[in-house]
């Protein structure tokens, strides 16, 4: 299975799920590790649009990162599978506790969930805990150059 993360430069051969643990996530709390990555390479330039301030994403170095996942069964939790407004921030508690409680478990390498920004696609949250965190492996690994128009863009009168 192949998963996508975009990240900081300084951040590309991390796969620890420290970020995760110190700031918490939608699908964690603090003080639990996930590496969040994305199902499709643009979900994860989606959700790094979403998650980083704009006077950031053109001065700070991006690197798309390729990882290379064992084909392991996975649990998913599907947007049907959630209220419908699990997505808004006010709700985020939902799925913390859903992310969190697998994340304690620690019975899979990855939990698939929907993303907020568009539910048909789907993050994998891989547990850095799990005992075949060993066999995931960063395949390749390539500095990002974002367009300024998905800045500028956004930002003008139209």
């Amino acid at each position: 299975m192949i998963a996508y993360r975009i990240v900081r430069s300084k951040y590309a051969n991390d796969l620890s799920g420290q970020g995760a643990e110190l700031w918490g996530g939608r699908w964690n709390l603090v003080g639990t590790p996930v590496l969040y990555t994305s199902s499709h390479a643009s979900l994860a330039l989606l959700e790094i649009l979403a998650w980083t301030a704009m006077s950031q994403l053109l001065k700070a170095s991006f690197v798309l990162i390729t990882l290379d996942i064992p084909d392991e069964p996975i649990e998913v939790i599907k947007a049907s599978d959630l209220p419908d407004d699990w997505y808004y921030p006010e709700n985020a508690q939902i799925t913390q506790k859903l992310g969190t409680d697998w994340m304690i478990k620690n019975d899979s390498l990855i939990l698939a969930v929907p993303s907020a920004l568009l539910p048909i696609e789907d993050n994998l949250l891989i547990n850095p805990r799990h005992p075949l965190m060993e066999k995931v492996k960063i395949q390749n690994s390539s500095e990002l150059s974002l367009d300024p128009r998905l800045v500028t863009n956004t930002l003008a009168d139209r």
